[in-house]
């Protein structure tokens, strides 16, 4: 081989090192992408690891207020359960009282009927001695004056007679 030839050989041979080197530096370069690419996926995973466990634990205690939750609905019914039995009594009760309002207003109408005429006229009786009671009562005042002032009048003629 000539020398012309082992140049152009050699040249080329340079060439096609040169640019497996290039190759081989982009295959690196691509290399350490790929490495920051784990990292950073590695770095999310790891994140993705602590929202997970705090979603579990979020999780957790949402069943457990759930549960407290659960017990005291329970309370809850139970409670609305006696409520809705006491105000059943209770309008038993009202309906019982008015019945018996009812039977009282009625018991009093028929006093009214039955007896009203009497009272009237049994207050009219007393309003006659009332004013009769008044005019004695007049009258007695009257008599009563009319002795004091004899006895005014006696009093004076025994202080004259002793004289």
């Amino acid at each position: 081989m000539r020398q012309e030839e082992r140049d152009e050989l050699l040249l080329k041979i340079y060439n096609e090192q040169q640019e497996m080197k290039k190759e081989q530096q982009e295959m690196k370069k691509e290399q350490q992408d790929m490495k920051k690419e784990q990292q950073e996926m590695k770095n999310e995973q790891q994140d993705m690891k602590s929202n997970i466990q705090n979603i579990e634990k979020n999780v957790k205690q949402i069943e457990k207020t759930l549960y407290k939750v659960k017990d005291n609905q329970e309370e809850i019914y139970a409670i609305l359960n006696v409520m809705d039995n006491e105000q059943k009594k209770m309008k038993n009760e009202q309906k019982e009282t008015k019945e018996e309002l009812t039977r009282l207003g009625n018991t009093v109408t028929r006093i009214d009927v039955e007896h009203g005429e009497k009272i009237n006229l049994i207050l009219e009786v007393l309003v006659g001695h009332t004013d009769k009671l008044n005019k004695h009562e007049k009258r007695f005042e009257k008599g009563k004056n009319i002795i004091d002032m004899q006895n005014c009048k006696i009093y004076g003629i025994e202080q004259k007679i002793k004289k």
